[in-house]
């Protein structure tokens, strides 16, 4: 089965190749520099042998490539954070409060272990950006139950599994004298989860405030993927 497809795959690039520039050549050279009939064999032979020798490696190079990354995709990370976006919120009076709804996936086919969760608050301010120093009081739930955090942190994620819905509510006190106040809060705003696992770098997924209310006191959350081409996120990637 394979043999075949590689055949079809090498038939397919030879022949183009044959027929696109090594085609165009031999035609320029027999019409500008007629050859005898033994230089046009031999000029043949040739080319169909290049021909031949560069599709070997244009498929061998297509599938290295495809195999490196997602090799790279599979290494980097193993085990990603969900965000359930419409199940997450924000509520601010002397304290902010975040409650966030998530679940883990592990992309991997091996289980891996989840160490722990840690959650600060950031600024894009003039290209940069900017971390408030804040302290903070985590509570889990999944199904309405509390999950003690040391049963929480260390939880293996079975192969290729995503582990049931839990709900963090964060309360977070900060500390930072140059925290504008609550009812600043905007789009350049951000909370930043960061997930540590094992076997793989720090996870990261940012939290942007979104229609927020200063009266009654609370907001949502934006969130953007890897592959978002919103300009916050272009801009988030372009400054890590």
């Amino acid at each position: 089965m394979l043999l075949r497809e590689y055949f079809g795959a090498w038939l397919t690039d030879w022949t183009g190749r044959m027929s696109g520039f090594a085609s165009l050549v031999l035609t320029f050279w027999a019409a500008f520099f007629p050859p005898t009939i033994q230089q046009a064999r031999l000029a043949l032979i040739g080319a169909a042998l290049v021909s031949f020798i560069l599709g070997s490696y244009h498929i061998w190079a297509k599938e290295r490539r495809l195999f490196k990354a997602e090799k790279a995709k599979h290494e980097r990370y193993k085990i990603v954070l969900i965000i359930d976006q419409n199940g997450s919120k924000a509520t601010f009076k002397d304290l902010l409060v975040l409650t966030i709804s998530f679940r883990f996936e592990n992309t991997d086919i091996y289980p891996w272990s989840m160490k722990g969760l840690d959650f600060t608050l950031h600024k894009i301010e003039s290209g940069k950006i900017k971390d408030f120093f804040t302290m903070i009081t985590c509570l889990y739930k999944s199904n309405g139950i509390e999950v003690p955090k040391e049963q929480f942190e260390g939880q293996l994620i079975q192969a290729g599994r995503v582990s049931p819905a839990y709900e963090a509510l964060v309360i977070m006190q900060i500390l930072d004298k140059e925290f504008e106040g609550f009812d600043k809060l905007s789009y350049d705003h951000f909370v930043r989860i960061t997930m540590e696992a094992s076997n793989q770098p720090t996870f990261t997924r940012d939290l942007f405030f979104s229609a927020v209310d200063t009266r009654n006191s609370t907001a949502l959350f934006v969130t953007f993927g890897r592959e978002d081409v919103n300009s916050w996120a272009r801009k988030i990637r372009h400054l890590n």
